[in-house]
């Protein structure tokens, strides 16, 4: 049996890269797996493209679904990230479960089978059994979606922005180098480069970050009296310095 308190083994449940997004489920498959807000049907959410009027919650939520597609956007709370596992099936369809250990902090029968595989690989210190490993619980791991509430600066408007874990990693780094992250724009890419930069984020330079408008002002109260809980699954990110300066004030 795994250890739960393996926090190594734990942690490599979290794709660090988006390689490890790509091990058994293509991005576009990913793309179209979509949050739900309360009392709609799993996986039904409709997604705008930028350019879009965005009229309510069900066409508020952004994804950058193309290399080169952008978006540059002011932060404005905490995060809330969402587990799935994707298996495919013989007739090359997806089945798709949401995971109840990132969603709800419970148990889960495929992180548990994860875990257990890859775990007993790790004991033996042996690359190749542990690459094997990796390889034959690929349909048991986890991927998981992160959903940042931001202003976004082309359209004015408070969007929900559905990201990777790599993002919410290069905030946290940002942090610890000092960057008030609340406070400025950002730009995130979607490059489509193996490894960590499939999607870059990028700082505006103060001198380039124009103050908020009245509307996105406006946006921003409209923010502050929504309940993210409603509109979108999973579970709030409470962890780690992002949320800790996402209590920050908006300017």
């Amino acid at each position: 049996m795994f250890d739960p308190t393996d926090e190594q083994l734990i942690n490599s449940l979290l794709p660090d890269h988006e390689s490890d997004l790509t091990w058994n489920t293509p991005h576009d498959i990913i793309d179209s797996v979509q949050v739900s807000p309360k009392g709609q049907k799993e996986g039904t959410m409709p997604y705008s493209q930028w350019g879009e009027p965005a009229n309510d919650f069900t066409s508020q939520f952004f994804s950058l679904k193309h290399k080169g597609d952008k978006i540059q956007f002011r932060l404005l709370g905490v995060p809330y990230k969402d587990g799935r596992h994707f298996v495919q099936n013989p007739d090359e369809s997806w089945t798709v479960t949401p995971c109840s250990r990132i969603n709800d902090k419970g148990e889960c029968n495929s992180c548990n089978q994860y875990m257990e595989m890859v775990g007993k690989a790790n004991r033996t210190g042996d690359k190749k059994l542990i690459d094997q490993a990796k390889k034959d619980a690929r349909k048991y791991k986890v991927t998981i979606s992160f959903y940042f509430p931001v202003i976004s600066r082309e359209e004015a408007k408070f969007v929900i922005f559905k990201s990777v874990p790599s993002i919410k990693d290069k905030f946290e780094d940002e942090i610890k180098m000092g960057s008030d992250v609340m406070k400025s724009d950002w730009i995130v890419m979607r490059t489509e480069k193996p490894g960590s930069d499939y999607y870059t984020l990028k700082h505006v330079d103060s001198s380039d970050t124009p103050p908020l408008t009245d509307d996105e002002l406006k946006e921003v109260e409209r923010y502050k009296k929504t309940d993210l809980s409603q509109i979108v699954s999973g579970s709030k990110d409470d962890e780690g310095d992002l949320a800790a300066e996402a209590n920050v004030e908006v300017e």
